[in-house]
């Protein structure tokens, strides 16, 4: 793993490691321990560098896209995005909980929910 935590700072744009009580809250949401490994040494990267333009991420002077989100973003789905109050996916995605973003109102994003672990 410390290999491929190397080659992303190397090749992109990383934040500084999560802290121990933003892990530990990732902890008690159910998200797996090798999310919670690599964001313990980099909590959240940005990794493709774009030409300028307005639904891009700016960082370290530069647009990019594609994020992968820093522990503390991490919310339910339904915290996130708008979801009518009767439809039988809000539920289920109060167990869901985005990664990544894709910069385009998309999120890549996982099942924490103890079903699915």
């Amino acid at each position: 793993m410390q290999d491929r935590i190397e080659r992303l700072r190397r090749d992109h744009h990383t934040l500084p490691a999560a802290d121990a009580h933003s892990v530990a809250v990732a902890r008690e949401r159910g998200m797996p321990d090798d999310l919670l490994a690599f964001h313990e040494e980099c909590d959240g990267a940005f990794l493709f560098e774009q030409s300028a333009n307005s639904w891009d991420f700016q960082a370290d002077e530069r647009s990019w896209k594609w994020r992968l989100l820093p522990l503390d973003e991490m919310r339910p789905l339904t915290e996130i995005l708008w979801i009518e109050e009767d439809s039988p996916l809000r539920s289920e995605m109060n167990s869901w909980y985005p990664v990544l973003d894709v910069c385009d109102g998309n999120y890549l994003a996982i099942d924490a929910g103890t079903a699915h672990r």
